[in-house]
Parts: C-alpha cells; structure tokens; sequence
C-alpha cells in the first residue's frame, strides 16, 4: 500500500476546470485523521490557481478552500543554500499551504509533528531556528516542532490538538478550523522578495505589530471591562491606536491568542 496511488477528481473552485490527481493509499488510510487537506498547486488542476482539497479517507472530496496568495516571479528553488531557509525553500518541502500552517502553529504556540520518510535530510533543530525568529522571544513558546520517522509513526503518542503534517505537502491534522488569512497575508508581503532575511525581518515586523494590538488589549481595555464584544473591541482597538479598521477575524486572532499565550480568562471577557 506505501506506494500505491489512488486518482480523485478534483475541480478548482474559483475557474472549475477539472483534473485529476494522484494521492498515496497510504494518506488515505490514516482514518484518525477524518479529512486529509491535500495541497493543488498551480498547474495541478488549472494552470491559474493553488488551492486546497478536503479528501476522507475514501478518496472522496469533501471540499474545498482557496488559497489567496499571488506570486508573479518564478522561484528558483535550486539556487537556494541547502543550509539556509528561506520561504521558498520552505515552500519546496512543505509546499505553500504546509508554510501558512507551520506558521500558524507557532504564533499560537501549538504542537507540531512532521512525518517523515527515512531519506528525508532535514533535521528539526533548522526548522525550529527559522520558525523561532518569527515571534518575538518571549513568546516563542514551548511547543516545537518534532520530526517522527514514518516507521515510528504507530507507536508514537501525538497530542491531538497538534498540527500533523507529513513532508509530501499533506496536512494530516490541524487543531484549529478557521482559514489562515493573517499568515497569507504575511507571505503575500514578502512573496516577491528575493532575500531571505529581508523576507524574515518583514514577516516579524508584522507579527509584532499583531502582538502589540493584542498586549494593548490586554493591558488597557481588558482589566477595566467585565465583559466586551467583538464589535465594540474592534472599535476601541482601532480608536486607541489610530489603526485601519479591524475585522472579525483579527479580533478573534487577538482572543485565540490570549487564550492560549497569555490568559483563558481574559480571553474570556471578549464575547461575540
């Protein structure tokens, strides 16, 4: 089964051309995992769009999610340091979607556990580096990433609100069911940039910047609230800091991350 395939058909969900793509038996019989997101890059199905396929364990498609992220530049993979991460690099391995995730799980400090074969030559310790630079110290977190050789996979205990991935751009798990709008956003600010660094320093700009609305937060209109809405939340947050108006999606970043980095409690107090 490790190497047999089985053909879906897939259709894009923003032009509807159709297709079919093959996917491993072997990802389709992980039946604990319900749905498997499977990664459509450009050319897959259509020659315009990347999106993702929501597959059960039948090789039935249960839905779809477009991925909004624009690259006009051709990325050359091959001329990148075998040593040296950088977003296209990480895009190679993980593909684009798998990166959204990665750094999701990091922001808010989530599990993360990649399933690897055995000639897979990356060791973890570079993928904690890199994914560590993007928050600021204090909340890098307690929860890295840990690399699980296929063969070990059976017997080892995952926590089961981890992110689960494997190293052929399949999502096996993910602890959390809203689309990644604020991690497109930051690839979509630094997906034209060549340099890496500059990539990296431009990613940690804005994700301070989110971290600064949700200290704000915390500090000055939280403890003097026993309770507040979304609504009214995203009006004081804009107020007070002299922001371009916040959305729903934003505050309910700020919340999750209250909840999991700083404070149940306080998380509580945001209310829809």
């Amino acid at each position: 089964m490790e190497n047999e395939e089985k053909l879906i058909s897939i259709s894009c969900p923003i032009c509807k051309k159709s297709n079919k793509i093959k996917v491993p038996l072997s990802i389709l019989s992980q039946k604990s995992f319900g749905a498997i997101k499977i990664q459509v890059p450009i050319g897959a199905c259509c020659p315009d769009h990347y999106f993702i396929a929501y597959v059960d364990s039948n090789g039935n498609v249960r839905g779809y999610e477009k991925i909004d992220i624009y690259m006009t530049t051709k990325i050359d993979i091959d001329k990148e340091k075998e040593d040296k991460f950088t977003i296209r690099k990480l895009f190679d391995i993980f593909g684009m979607y798998g990166v959204l995730n990665l750094l999701h799980a990091k922001i808010f400090n989530y599990p993360t556990y990649i399933v690897i074969d055995d000639d897979f030559n990356y060791p973890e310790y570079l993928f904690n580096s890199y994914f560590d630079r993007v928050v600021p110290e204090r909340f890098r977190g307690d929860k890295n990433i840990q690399i699980i050789k296929k063969s070990e996979y059976d017997s080892f205990k995952l926590n089961e609100k981890g992110l689960v991935m494997d190293n052929h751009q399949h999502i096996l798990q993910t602890p959390w069911i809203e689309r990644l709008r604020f991690e497109e956003s930051l690839i979509n600010k630094v997906i034209e940039i060549i340099d890496g660094e500059e990539q990296l320093y431009v990613i940690q700009q804005n994700v301070s910047k989110f971290i600064d609305e949700v200290i704000h937060v915390v500090n000055e209109i939280l403890p003097n609230v026993e309770a507040i809405n979304e609504k009214d939340l995203i009006k004081t947050v804009t107020n007070d800091l002299k922001l371009s108006k916040k959305d729903k999606n934003r505050i309910k970043l700020i919340r999750t991350f209250i909840k999991r980095r700083i404070s149940p409690e306080l998380a509580s107090k945001i209310q829809k």
